[in-house]
């Protein structure tokens, strides 16, 4: 009797590693972005967690810390910042006091360059789009910039505050006029000449004398 050909069994292949996937099968980092968009957009940035997030993606809590880390990134990625302000702000605070409200000036003008101009007009577009957009910017814009400045003075806290939140109402300003609404000469304007003369105005902000009497 012939012997019979030996079975040759195949391992099994590993399939290919997936990310997280949400119990729906989609993509879970978009249905992550999607929900945290709408949280902050509807409940502002203080009242929105990242559990909370999670129930509304239909996804488990651990995935949001997964892919965002902390509720700070989840807030920038849903709202497709371009940037980090935070990060505009601390990469020039070694500068000497003396001549930091140029440096910042022009670390913000750089970082709004053209090629971000579209997603700045998107970021502030659906922030005054939101429930309570002056809610969104105080919760989250104005304690980011105002602390990591106030921090860096050297003057008591209250004044340090103050002192912060004149600099940001100034590149508020400079940023809704020059980037999202565009406004003529200032969107044409040489980034060298804008951060000297508005970077005059930022370091009298942080150091000068103030009317006030600060």
């Amino acid at each position: 009797m012939p012997s019979r050909p030996h079975e040759v069994v195949c391992p099994a292949t590993e399939s290919p590693r997936r990310g997280p996937r949400s119990a729906a099968g989609g993509d879970a980092r978009r249905a992550i972005l999607d929900a945290a968009r709408q949280a902050f957009t509807t409940v502002g940035y203080t009242h929105t967690s990242m559990r909370g997030v999670a129930r509304r993606a239909g996804v488990d809590a651990a995935l949001v810390a997964y892919y965002f880390g902390t509720k700070e990134r989840l807030f920038l990625a849903s709202m497709e910042f371009p940037l980090n302000p935070r990060e505009v702000i601390e990469e020039t605070l070694d500068e000497p006091l003396e001549t930091l409200g140029l440096a910042l000036t022009r670390a913000a003008l750089s970082a709004w360059t053209d090629a971000s101009t579209p997603a700045v007009r998107n970021v502030v577009e659906a922030i005054l789009g939101s429930a309570d957009p002056w809610a969104l910017l105080r919760e989250y814009w104005m304690p980011v910039m105002v602390g990591a400045l106030a921090e860096r003075l050297e003057c008591p806290h209250a004044e340090a505050e103050y002192r912060a939140a004149l600099v940001v109402s100034q590149f508020a300003g400079l940023l809704i006029t020059r980037v999202a609404a565009e406004i003529q000469p200032l969107t044409v304007a040489d980034i060298d000449r804008l951060a000297e003369d508005v970077g005059g105005t930022i370091q009298r902000y942080l150091t000068g004398p103030l009317a006030g009497g600060s």
